[in-house]
C-alpha cells in the first residue's frame, strides 16, 4: 500500500534580511527588493519542484521582522480545481500549536495555572482509579510529559492508561492534548472552538481557521489528500477533521499566527 509521503506542504520562510541587528542599515527599499527577486525565484522554482515530487499544492508564506510580506499558494486542490490564497489546508498535529498558544494565553491571563493538578476539572474515566491522574498536570501535557501513550486506540484493547509517571520522561501524545482540551472546556464551560476564537483566532483576526468542516465549507477550497503518485486520496473528510485530529487554514492565517 502506497504511503502518502506528502499530504500537503506548508511552509514558512523566515527573512534574515534586516534580522541580525535593530541598527542595520539595510534599508525598507533594499528589503523590499530582496523580497521582490525571492519571489521571482520561488515562482520559477516552486512548480518545478512540485512537478518533480508530484505535490499537487502549496503554500508559501515570507515572514520579515515579525510582519507577514507576502504569501502565495500555487497548484491544484484537486483534478483541475486551481488553487488560490483563500486555499484550506488540512493543519494535522499543528492544531496542538494552537491549543498550546491558547493556554498559555489563558496563563498570561491568570486564568489559567500550568502547575494546578487536572483532576480538579477532568478525570478520564479510563485513568480514574490510577492514582497518577492525580499528579497530571498542563506543564506535564504541553511538554509531552503526560504518561501517556500517542492514542489509546494504537494499542490493545483500546483503553488509556499511564505508561509511565507524570513528569518522568518525554513522549509524544495527542492523547495529553485532548486530555487538557477536555479540562479547559469543563473550567470554562466553554467549547475549545468558542475559547480558540475568543483568546486566540479573533484577537488576531485569524477569520479563516477553524476547528471542525462545516457543512457550508466551499470542498473547492479545500487542499485534498494526494499519494506519492499525485493521486487524490478519497476520504471522510469531516470525519478526519474531528477535533482531536486537526484544524483547517489558509497560508495566510497561518503565516498571521507565526
Amino acid at each position: 500500500m502506497d504511503k502518502p509521503i506528502l499530504i500537503f506542504l506548508l511552509a514558512i520562510l523566515v527573512g534574515f534580511v534586516n534580522c541580525k541587528s535593530p541598527k542595520s542599515t539595510v534599508s525598507k527599499t533594499e528589503s523590499s527588493e530582496t523580497i521582490d527577486s525571492l519571489k521571482l525565484e520561488l515562482d520559477q522554482q516552486i512548480p518545478i519542484w512540485m512537478s518533480e515530487t508530484n505535490t499537487p499544492c502549496v503554500g508559501i508564506g515570507f515572514i520579515e521582522n515579525g510582519t507577514l510580506k507576502w504569501s502565495e499558494v500555487y497548484g491544484h486542490v484537486r483534478d483541475s480545481i486551481e488553487a488560490n490564497i483563500n486555499t484550506l489546508f488540512y493543519l494535522a498535529s499543528i492544531h496542538k500549536t494552537y491549543i498550546g498558544m491558547l493556554t498559555m494565553k489563558l496563563s498570561e491571563l491568570d486564568l489559567w495555572d500550568l502547575d494546578e493538578p487536572l483532576y480538579k476539572y477532568w478525570i478520564d474515566p479510563d485513568v480514574s482509579e490510577d492514582a497518577r491522574h492525580k499528579l497530571l498536570t498542563t506543564r506535564h501535557i504541553l511538554s509531552h510529559q503526560s504518561g501517556f501513550p500517542n492514542w489509546r486506540n494504537d494499542k490493545e484493547p483500546n483503553v488509556l492508561k499511564f505508561e509511565f509517571n507524570p513528569g518522568m520522561k518525554y513522549q509524544y501524545s495527542g492523547e495529553g492534548i485532548e486530555y487538557l482540551i477536555k479540562a479547559l472546556e469543563s473550567k470554562f464551560e466553554s467549547s475549545i472552538e468558542k475559547l480558540l476564537d475568543d483568546y486566540l483566532l479573533s484577537p488576531l483576526n485569524l477569520n479563516d481557521t477553524r476547528m471542525k468542516w462545516s457543512e457550508s465549507l466551499d470542498d473547492k477550497r479545500f487542499a485534498y489528500h494526494h499519494n506519492s503518485r499525485g493521486e487524490i486520496y478519497e476520504k471522510d473528510y469531516a470525519k478526519l477533521l474531528e477535533r482531536g485530529g486537526s484544524m483547517l487554514t489558509t497560508i495566510h492565517d497561518f503565516s498571521q499566527l507565526m
